[in-house]
């Protein structure tokens, strides 16, 4: 019996140990995408000032 329960308690502390990791790397994961998405925010961004810019300078094209 005792050897019964030594074999759960090891279980359980590597079933905490691996929800314990698999928090962080959803934290790292969570983390990685918030770092990626600014400048893809950043670069439409810009996309969308250089469209206008090109329209603003149509408008002064001299022909």
């Amino acid at each position: 019996m005792q050897e019964v329960d030594h074999t759960l308690t090891t279980f359980v502390a590597i079933s905490q140990e691996t929800s314990s990791s698999t928090e962080e790397m959803g934290a790292a994961s969570r983390d990685q995408t918030a770092s990626i998405d600014k400048p893809r925010q950043l670069a439409k961004h810009l996309l969308l000032l250089s469209e206008r810019l090109r329209d603003i300078s149509e408008t002064f094209k001299i022909a």
